[in-house]
């Protein structure tokens, strides 16, 4: 109500005799009282104009553990493929007020736990792959191969796998979700316990 009494102590302000033609002063009126309507504060939360989208993405990833917490097992030398499947689910009776998703960014993030030897030259401890994909009827699906080429110690070494979805949408924003977010730990065993485990080069 005051930015009301505002707009029209601006109309008081206009010249009382009859012109024909807009002048100057006329259109700084009116771009004041624009200004003033532009800036005045809304009195209802945009909450009872919007709906948040609720989008949840359920992901998958193989190898997967057996028992939480459990070690996957990778031969020294060898590369991991990680499969990831996954489905995107909407919640709400009207998708089509929702903005389309167009693909679905896939980051996978390897970071080695194990201290390198010290006489081993400097290697980066953390990989990350990207892979943008496209949902097929609210499926996805991706493949990563993973290298875990690094220096094994007498204890072997041990990798923590992070996979993280992020959602693209119709106009390649990025979304800002948090997650999901699956984990994986991935152990190469040491020389010796490759061969008592039955490990072949």
């Amino acid at each position: 109500m005051s930015i009301c009494r505002k707009i029209s102590r601006e109309f008081e302000k206009l010249p009382v005799e009859q012109i024909k033609t807009i002048t100057n002063v006329h259109t700084d009126s009116m771009l004041k009282q624009i200004e003033m309507a532009i800036k005045a504060p809304i009195c209802i939360p945009r909450f009872f104009f919007q709906v948040q989208q609720n989008t949840s993405i359920k992901l998958s990833m193989s190898p997967y553990q057996r028992v939480a917490g459990e070690a996957i097992l990778v031969p020294n030398g060898h590369n991991l493929v990680v499969k990831v499947e996954g489905v995107i689910q909407n919640a709400g009776a009207k998708p089509c007020l929702y903005r389309s998703i167009d693909s679905v960014q896939l980051t996978l993030t390897s970071q080695l736990l194990t201290p390198r030897p010290v006489d081993v030259k400097p290697i980066n401890d953390v990989n990350t792959l990207v892979q943008i994909t496209k949902p097929k009827r609210e499926f996805l699906s991706a493949n990563f191969l993973l290298s875990l080429n690094q220096p094994v110690t007498n204890e072997g070494k041990q990798w923590q796998v992070t996979l993280d979805a992020n959602i693209i949408d119709e106009n390649g924003v990025l979304w800002n979700t948090l997650g999901p977010k699956n984990t994986l730990v991935v152990r190469v065993p040491a020389e010796n316990s490759m061969n008592a485990m039955g490990f072949k080069k």
